[in-house]
């Protein structure tokens, strides 16, 4: 065994690390495995997604996708953050090209101030986590994730 399988072992499923090595890629058996792993964290089930025709709907609304969908605003967000930083960063080197990219300009601009507010609610959520796991600061934490989630699903379609 390579350190690469090893590593995708970890990461996708030991059913998909063996199963890459010998036969085409099978979503059931990592769903399977990372679902015994991860048994009892209470964030729903990998194996929904492979239930025929509603499984990826059902797994991106009810089940651990609904989970993964706050992590994806943050992503692309994330990925807007890199272009217009660089765009910014090139504007920096010539400053003659200022007008030909004004709009990003303020877009960054706007990004920049807004970051402070995710940060300050990020910082909120993570002391919050940081105490004991009662419901109604389980019940908060949620709230808050969902509210910078969606802040951030705002913030992303107005740029």
């Amino acid at each position: 065994m390579s350190k690469f399988v090893t590593w995708k072992a970890r990461t996708e499923g030991v059913g998909s690390a063996l199963a890459k090595q010998i036969l085409p890629p099978f979503k059931f058996i990592d769903s399977v495995t990372k679902d015994i792993v991860s048994a009892g964290d209470e964030k729903g089930l990998e194996i929904v997604k492979s239930i025929p025709i509603i499984g990826k709907l059902a797994y991106w609304h009810i089940g651990r996708g609904s989970e993964k969908r706050m992590d994806l605003w943050e992503f692309r967000l994330s990925n807007k953050k890199k272009k217009l930083k660089k765009i910014k960063e090139r504007v920096e080197r010539n400053p003659s090209e200022r007008k030909k990219y004004k709009k990003e300009l303020k877009q960054y601009a706007f990004l920049m101030k807004f970051q402070y507010t995710l940060n300050k609610q990020k910082s909120r959520i993570n002391k919050l986590k940081a105490i004991d796991k009662k419901r109604d600061v389980s019940d908060r934490i949620d709230r808050l994730e969902t509210k910078r989630a969606e802040m951030i699903e705002k913030l992303y379609n107005k740029l």
